[in-house]
């Protein structure tokens, strides 16, 4: 039942997060039931046996709803981001906020044009990007790759290019 309990706090969150009532919460076989969903019985083929149910469910959810209140109304959005981070894992705002192994591959990858800023403001190192650790993890491997390097235009791109360019018929 520590699934459940887990399972619990999480989709209290998400009513909280997207004001849903618990009566929105359903189960595969109900949605299957209800005609919007795939029919192979979570979790009630596993409450079952241990006299559980939706009702319960939700009204566990409902509990713990009542009891957290609506925090978010309530966070600033540094507490909000703080959560985020916690949650789901670093984000990092500027360059300046990366690990410096990860500083130039993703100054290459805004040089080559495949990242830009979130619109916020900032410039070079205090540039707001908002890149979560995957993603920069992910942009430090494409730059050691050579992804991020310029590479001289040829005259031939059929043979230079792996992109096949499709005409549009006049």
């Amino acid at each position: 039942m520590r699934t459940t309990a887990t399972a619990a706090e999480v989709f209290a969150d998400l009513c909280i997060f997207h004001g849903l009532p618990v009566t929105a919460i359903t189960t595969h076989r109900q949605a299957c039931l209800d005609g919007y969903g795939s029919n192979h019985g979570d979790p009630e083929h596993l409450w079952n046996h241990v006299g559980y149910s939706l009702a319960q469910f939700r009204n566990d959810v409902q509990a713990l709803i009542n009891a957290k209140g609506d925090y978010l109304a309530t966070m600033t959005k540094a507490e909000l981001e703080a959560v985020l981070d916690e949650r789901i894992g670093k984000n990092y705002k500027t360059i300046a906020d990366l690990p410096d192994y990860a500083k130039q591959p993703v100054r290459n990858a805004i040089a080559a044009g495949c990242l830009g800023g979130t619109g916020e403001g900032g410039t070079g190192d205090n540039l707001i990007i908002r890149l979560s650790h995957d993603l920069m993890r992910t942009m430090v491997i494409m730059d050691r790759a050579g992804l991020f390097e310029k590479k001289e235009k040829k005259e031939d791109t059929a043979t230079t290019s792996t992109r096949r360019v499709i005409k549009k018929e006049e």
